[in-house]
């Protein structure tokens, strides 16, 4: 069936609006695994209109997945939904912009209109269901953004689409002292029959276009790894361009192939874009440290999404169930209970220094988080695998053991028969400046504190949740 012809009947139905004044949300039905699909409807030349409908995910409709970047909320434009007045943010309107005339009654998926962002609690499972998402997608389409103007060249995806730049040879040897071409034994400058020109020239020719393309912030998205990963069919769009994401592949593998360019990957940022098309097989590669570490500086407005926005890359034993919820101080914890549960077996250099990634990935910093704590809490975490300890789990255990040296008079020597030598030598002494402190009572006074950092953290975080989103 033509996915411009699949009717409403049953599954479909629009949005019910409950306000006048703007759209509303109706509730998805989790037990159906349900979603919703946006269709942009054409013959409004005033306003791009759009109808939302609700689908069980197993009886939708053939349709797109969009994966594009949010962009700054200080710019937003109001598109009519069911009818009724909703926002959007500058360019996703510029895709629909394009979308209205490139798919005009074709089904989409977009998060930001296709779930209610302000309903945390289906922010959370349909997140969880983004792989499935776009992997049952006809086609994911990569919004990049607009062509440009000016310098850029909006024909640049075409002529990478058409393979244009394969002809680009030379008729004999030259070197122009241009950006790029500083090796005269380069075997590609060699006579090529009646062509003309040099893939290099090509290069030279587009170079402020090819620049602003593979530094668009799209490539360095956090979710832009799982969304195109699943993808059954790949495109990659800028402005009114659309190319299949193979033969973009293909010209930075002609790009790559350049090894005697010297000075190659300082001038082009193509590496980002590479990574995105390539990313690793090897199931050893995913493992959930390798996967933080890996994609630690992507971008996002939310950066607890740098740890929810790889989550469907790892093995599904060990993915982490997203929540929203919880801050950034809990999430590390979280993760860091995990990565020692499943892959750790003592601590180490690189332990170390993967603390310090994820926690500079999740925005916390020195102040936030002790190194001290953070090293006694992974020792704990190994020393029980392989369960998982959670940080809400240990600071239980922790002040149980401290009750009971309260109660029962421990002496420092059984404190450390029981393990917990590490809480005097490596958290006690720093915090406290004193090794002759009560070790019970020292014990209780550093779960108050993080408990009492831990909630100001949740306070805090709250706050910053208004206008973050899961997917950006």
């Amino acid at each position: 069936m033509n996915e411009a012809d699949f009717g409403p009947g049953e599954q479909g139905k629009p949005e019910v609006c409950n306000t006048q004044d703007g759209f509303t949300y109706q509730s998805l039905d989790r037990a159906r695994h349900q979603i919703r699909l946006l269709k942009i409807c054409t013959g409004e030349p005033k306003v791009i209109a759009c109808e939302l409908h609700h689908f069980d995910s197993a009886k939708a409709p053939p349709y797109r997945a969009i994966s594009y970047t949010w962009g700054t909320p200080e710019f937003s434009v109001a598109i009519a939904l069911n009818g009724l007045s909703f926002h959007v943010r500058q360019n996703l309107w510029n895709f629909l912009h394009v979308a209205e005339y490139k798919y005009p009654n074709r089904w989409m998926w977009i998060d930001a209109i296709c779930i209610d962002q302000d309903n945390m609690t289906e922010r959370n499972w349909q997140v969880q269901m983004m792989q499935g998402i776009f992997g049952r997608a006809q086609e994911v389409l990569s919004w990049t953004g607009v062509a440009g103007g000016g310098r850029i060249s909006s024909g640049l995806l075409a002529m990478i689409d058409t393979g244009f730049y394969s002809t680009y040879t030379v008729e004999h040897d030259v070197d122009k002292g241009g950006l790029l071409s500083n090796d005269r034994n380069d075997a590609d400058f060699r006579i090529q029959g009646k062509k003309t020109r040099h893939f290099i020239e090509f290069v030279e020719d587009n170079y402020w276009a090819i620049q602003d393309f593979f530094s668009r912030a799209y490539w360095r998205r956090i979710w832009i790894i799982q969304e195109v990963r699943f993808a059954q069919k790949h495109s990659v769009m800028s402005g009114r361009t659309t190319i299949t994401a193979s033969k973009l592949n293909q010209f930075i593998t002609s790009i790559k192939n350049r090894a005697s360019w010297k000075g190659w990957e300082r001038v082009l940022s193509y590496q980002y874009a590479w990574d995105v098309l390539n990313p690793p097989t090897d199931v050893s590669e995913f493992s959930l440290s390798n996967i933080v570490r890996t994609y630690q500086k992507s971008l996002c407005t939310d950066l607890r999404d740098r740890v929810y926005g790889i989550m469907s890359l790892v093995n599904q034993n060990v993915r982490m169930d997203i929540d929203y919820g919880i801050s950034a101080f809990e999430l590390y914890f979280l993760t860091l209970g995990r990565i020692a549960q499943t892959e750790w077996i003592h601590q180490t250099d690189d332990t170390r220094k993967c603390t310090e990634e994820l926690r500079t990935a999740l925005g916390l910093n020195n102040q936030d988080i002790d190194t001290s704590f953070v090293r006694l809490f992974v020792e704990h975490c190994i020393r029980l695998r392989p369960r998982l300890l959670t940080l809400e789990k240990w600071l239980g255990y922790l002040e149980r053991k401290a009750k009971k040296g309260v109660r029962g008079k421990t002496s420092q020597r059984s404190i450390v028969r029981e393990g917990f030598h590490t809480i005097e030598n490596e958290l006690m002494a720093p915090v406290f400046g004193s090794e002759s402190v009560d070790q019970a009572r020292a014990q209780e006074r550093v779960i108050q504190r993080f408990r009492r950092q831990r909630a100001i953290e949740k306070a805090l975080h709250s706050v910053r949740l208004t206008d973050d989103r899961p997917d950006n």
